[in-house]
């Protein structure tokens, strides 16, 4: 019983760091004056932090923020190295939904 504490202690300490960073990230990108960011994107950033600080999944938010951020990037044209960073971010992170949402599709058909 013990270790199951520590061990869920440790995973809510892991998340929040990440959690941290997720927002930080976000952050730098909303207090940088010159990216022009559309106020869509803003409005998907500022709901992303929103969402992350009452408990949701980063993979899910990099999954549910990243088509924005992709049509900034090709469709603006906006060549920011922080944006591109951050569009990297998102890639490594929203694996774990797709791979999450892949997998349980394949062991719901087996019943």
């Amino acid at each position: 019983m013990i270790v199951s504490a520590i061990s869920t202690k440790m995973k809510m300490f892991r998340n929040s760091k990440k959690s941290k960073l997720f927002i930080q990230k976000i952050n730098e990108l909303l207090s940088d004056s010159e990216l022009k960011l559309s106020k869509a994107l803003k409005f998907q950033l500022l709901e992303a932090m929103e969402l992350c600080e009452k408990g949701s999944k980063i993979s899910y938010l990099s999954y549910k923020i990243y088509p924005w951020v992709l049509e900034e990037l090709a469709l603006k044209r906006i060549q920011s190295d922080k944006l591109k960073m951050f569009k990297r971010y998102l890639e490594q992170e929203r694996w774990k939904y797709y791979f999450g949402s892949a997998l349980g599709m394949a062991f719901t058909s087996i019943r």
